[in-house]
């Protein structure tokens, strides 16, 4: 399917837009499956910590001292009635605003999690799991720091993260992700370890500071076409301005005058007193 994006269509999209809400906001009502967590322990060591500008849940544009996010997902079928409500990721962030773990859930059971903690100076992230780890099966001949997988380097210009740098812990390099803010936009860049564009989007924003779309573009054959194109419609935030129901949309043709809504997740956020 091709993907597009524009603002003018969205309007005659609205009641479409509203319908797969409520009924996404219907299924949210269900009781969940009861969660089987057997990743209960980080680890990495949280202390000392290593200094960095922002928090995590300032970077990620979270409001609020976020103890955990919980995030539900309902997709919409064109001509199908929606699917469950399906737990998808848990997010834990300490009192300072940092990520801990991120737990990724497949059947009602965490499959795989990714830890964040310190080691020598440095945040570093270890994953465990069926998603984890460094993947490919073949045996890599250079000395690796077992204790974990990627350092985090970041860079921050005029108070917003502008570069995030994974370094593998053979200490080379694995991956940048760049960052680049102009009014109510966010250039996304993505570099892989030989230096080479691997992914490019562009975000897009309200004067509150929500995202309204995104879109994504052909970095191999052309850098400037835009392969897909999506907006978002939000149902509802919680008193901290935090947005706890977000429906997202693709266009159906190459003009992007129609949009067929994909998915709808929730959040459910718990704070620390």
């Amino acid at each position: 399917m091709w993907y597009a994006f524009s603002i003018m269509g969205v309007m005659p999209r609205l009641i479409l837009y509203l319908f797969f809400q409520s009924l996404a906001i219907a299924a949210y009502a269900q009781t969940p499956q009861k969660l089987v967590d057997n990743f209960r322990r980080s680890p990495l060591p949280q202390q000392p910590i290593a200094i960095k500008q922002n928090s995590d849940l300032e970077d990620d544009g979270l409001k609020g001292k976020i103890k955990t996010i919980e995030y539900l997902i309902v997709k919409h079928r064109p001509g199908e009635r929606d699917g469950d409500r399906r737990l998808a990721r848990i997010e834990e962030f300490n009192d300072s605003g940092n990520r801990v773990v991120t737990k990724y859930v497949r059947d009602g059971v965490v499959a795989s999690a990714i830890f964040y903690g310190y080691i020598d100076g440095e945040r570093v992230s270890k994953s465990e799991g069926s998603s984890g780890g460094m993947g490919s099966g073949w045996i890599d001949p250079r000395p690796r720091d077992q204790r974990f997988e990627y350092k985090r380097r970041y860079k921050y210009k005029d108070g917003k993260l502008s570069e995030e740098v994974l370094v593998s812990n053979d200490n080379a390099v694995w991956m940048t992700y760049r960052r680049i803010y102009t009014a109510q936009a966010m250039e996304r860049l993505v570099f892989s370890e030989n230096g080479k564009l691997n992914q490019r989007y562009m975000h897009h924003f309200d004067k509150k500071g929500n995202e309204i779309g995104f879109e994504s573009f052909d970095v191999f054959k052309d850098p400037k076409k835009v392969t897909i194109r999506a907006r978002y419609t939000y149902g509802a935030f919680d008193v901290a301005g935090n947005w706890t129901a977000r429906t997202q949309a693709y266009a159906t043709t190459p003009e992007g005058e129609l949009f067929e809504p994909y998915e709808t997740i929730f959040r459910i956020i718990t704070y620390y007193q």
